[in-house]
């Protein structure tokens, strides 16, 4: 599934300014600042236009007078916290959504970085007793345990653009193929968060979607400590004095975009989906302390944890998982299937099986294709051969008495598959040999051409160590021998056993 993250548009004016904003009014009163004192707070352009000034301008004063009065300048400075940057979430699942379409999974959400705001107040008086005793004042609600205050500010974000153009594909493909009759802006309008509203100019026009939010009891202090004694400002007999105002909030900064590479059966054009080779990736265990391992026990479910041999993908840049493993099951292949709208019921032929045995150093050879067709229906149930088919439906797996396969090969559902779902078949061989029913071991011990090749392929340090079994006759494996290179292969190779298992190292 891909996952786009953008930077939102226009941070400033949207995000920061409304949150800085919000901070001063409420300083506004705990300063106590004279309501006819202006306030300048410049903007990235570094004009001071008035602060709650229906203009935004400073035409109304005069510029002659502006040192004959008692007026406070504000700065802010953003200062990410760095200490956040290794743990910051932008892939977690905590943010909540801006947009939402669970049957096809497109989702859309914010990602916040702890942010510091440091507003510097410059306070200028017409002396220097009074700006001397404004900071005073200040340092008194410091004695008197009011040095930190909370907050509340109203901010709005967008969505980047690029993502409506993503959207809008998503769209066209999902009402191309079992479609719902939806236009795109019914569409999309039912996926938006209840937060989602229009904002245009004064006269209406230019429309621009925002995401409105509120971020309440964000903590705000004071900070004295590079305060100094106010000094005289020009020749006149001005005097100025600052402190700054320290307050974290967690400020949205980007957007991540997640959707399926298949709508409705249909794969997006490389353009919008990216050509990603760095989905498959080393699952070897490593060694770990006897607690680490207890606790790995209980991640036995986990949808990839424990998966140690990665196998092939179908395509290769297709990073879906399910929601769990097969435990004791090593991973051949994993396929998505785009179902064929004429023949809904066709899901996948294993004659294709040749391809992936390079995965386990096995040649597709008759043997085993007389072998796999021989298991017919058993393919679909656990344990009772030695390859276990899959075929999973959104997140759910299909039930064996739902799957057919004939003597060519060719799996099939019973009943009509639907288009709006996905689909992906996995194939495994099972690596635990002690798990495998008795029924398909007898069946296995008949068959030395299989056995023997598949327990070297699950640990090839079995011919150094000696303990690969013997054949009577050419025709049948010892079933003793069998049995100690199973159990020394199920607790020795890392490639293919669980890094979760668990024994009591004193009793080796």
């Amino acid at each position: 599934m891909p996952k786009l993250v953008l930077p939102l548009p226009d941070t400033y004016s949207g995000i920061s300014r409304p949150i800085v904003m919000s901070v001063i009014r409420a300083l506004n009163f705990i300063t106590e600042i004279n309501p006819d004192t202006p306030i300048y707070y410049n903007g990235h352009n570094n004009i001071a236009a008035q602060f709650n000034s229906t203009t935004g301008a400073l035409a109304p004063f005069d510029s002659a007078k502006f040192n004959h009065f008692q007026k406070v300048k504000i700065t802010v400075t953003e200062r990410p916290e760095e200490s956040d940057l290794l743990t910051q979430r932008v892939f977690q699942h905590d943010a909540l959504l801006c947009f939402w379409d669970k049957p096809l999974r497109v989702e859309a959400k914010p990602v916040y970085s702890k942010t510091e705001f440091v507003v510097n107040f410059s306070f200028r008086a017409a002396d220097k007793q009074a700006a001397q005793a404004w900071v005073d004042s200040m340092r008194s609600r410091i004695a008197m345990g009011r040095v930190e205050h909370t907050h509340q500010a109203d901010y709005e974000f967008g969505m980047p653009y690029e993502y409506f153009m993503i959207l809008k594909e998503i769209w066209r493909l999902r009402e191309a193929q079992a479609g719902y009759g939806q236009t795109f802006p019914d569409w999309f309008h039912s996926c938006l968060a209840d937060k989602a509203t229009i904002l245009t100019k004064a006269d209406g026009t230019e429309p621009f979607l925002v995401f409105k939010e509120t971020q309440m009891n964000f903590l705000g202090a004071f900070d004295f400590s590079g305060a100094a004694e106010a000094t005289k400002v020009g020749d006149g007999a001005q005097w100025e004095i600052s402190f700054d105002y320290k307050f974290h909030i967690d400020k949205p900064i980007q957007m991540v975009l997640n959707y399926p590479q298949i709508i409705h059966n249909q794969l997006l054009d490389e353009k919008w989906r990216g050509n990603n080779t760095d989905v498959a990736y080393s699952r070897m265990m490593a060694d770990r302390s006897h607690q680490q391992r207890s606790f790995d026990v209980l991640r036995m479910l986990n949808n990839y944890y424990f998966g140690t041999f990665e196998g092939v993908r179908i395509p290769y840049f297709d990073d879906w998982h399910p929601l769990y493993n097969q435990p004791d099951y090593t991973q051949l292949f994993q396929c998505a299937v785009c179902i064929d709208p004429q023949n809904p019921r066709e899901i996948w032929n294993l004659s294709v099986f040749e391809d992936f045995f390079a995965n386990l150093k096995l040649e597709w050879t008759d043997d085993f294709l007389a072998y796999v067709k021989a298991q017919g229906h058993r393919l679909f149930t656990r344990t009772q051969s030695l390859f276990l088919v899959n075929v999973i439906e959104d997140q759910h797996w299909l039930s064996a008495d739902q799957l057919e396969i004939n003597q060519d090969l060719l799996i099939t559902t019973k009943t009509d598959r639907d288009l709006r779902k996905t689909y992906h078949i996995r194939v495994y061989v099972l690596h635990d040999l002690t798990k495998l029913s008795k029924q398909a071991t007898d069946e296995l011990l008949q068959k030395p051409e299989i056995c023997l090749p598949i327990l070297e392929a699950i640990d090839p340090t079995l011919p150094g160590k000696g303990l690969m079994p013997g054949v009577i006759g050419d025709r049948l494996v010892v079933r003793t021998e069998y049995l100690d290179a199973i159990k020394s292969a199920n607790t020795s190779n890392k490639k293919y056993t669980r890094g979760g298992q668990l024994y009591d190292s004193t009793s080796d």
